[in-house]
């Protein structure tokens, strides 16, 4: 610890940015049902290899998971840029800033679906084993990056309008991740509920 840098303080404005992209993802994954929401937190501080916050979800491995799990799996992963612009009027670079930021994620999960699980507009098969693979092919094949761009679109919509229609509940959730920086999963599916009466 006595080498590392010292941890950044997350506060002020950029700690309501990310308490908000956290409760989006909280809110989203919850009314879709991507797996079991535990916690959801924005730490006080965090070094540079670190999240700045993070909604946690358990997910099934032993399920199979069909077209509209992926699905909602992706919009799920792209609620956190949907809440920044629906609540905060922008988009922030947090979700697109590195390689397995929600971007990357939502689209390696989309071409997999388009070109590997015969999910998407074709049936075509690509050995690709690693992320790396998939991103060569968005980036040489642009049949490929249009469809992933389309689902990658209608999921962002579709997340837009959840967070929308539970916009209290996103900012309730927001509000207490920056005063106390952790929130439960139970309490997050209770003030949904409690927000959407």
């Amino acid at each position: 610890m006595a080498i590392l840098p010292a941890p950044k303080r997350i506060s002020g404005g950029e700690r309501r940015m990310v308490a908000v992209h956290e409760a989006g993802h909280a809110v989203v994954g919850v009314r879709l049902g991507v797996g079991e929401l535990k916690t959801v937190a924005v730490p006080w501080e965090a070094h540079a290899s670190q999240p700045l916050g993070f909604a946690h979800f358990h997910l099934d491995e032993d399920i199979l998971w069909d077209r509209q799990g992926y699905l909602d799996h992706i919009a799920m992963t792209l609620a956190g840029r949907a809440a920044e612009e629906e609540i905060l009027g922008t988009a922030f670079d947090g979700a697109g800033a590195a390689e397995g930021a929600d971007l990357h994620r939502a689209s390696d999960v989309a071409t997999m679906m388009e070109i590997q699980l015969g999910m998407g507009d074709g049936l075509s098969y690509f050995n690709l084993n690693s992320i790396q693979q998939r991103d060569r092919v968005r980036q040489n094949n642009a049949a490929v990056a249009a469809r992933v761009e389309r689902v990658l679109r209608q999921e962002m919509e579709r997340s837009r309008e959840i967070v929308t229609r539970f916009r209290a509940a996103v900012e309730k959730i927001a509000d207490i991740l920056v005063g106390k920086a952790i929130i439960e999963g139970e309490d997050v599916r209770r003030i949904i509920r409690e927000t959407s009466r």
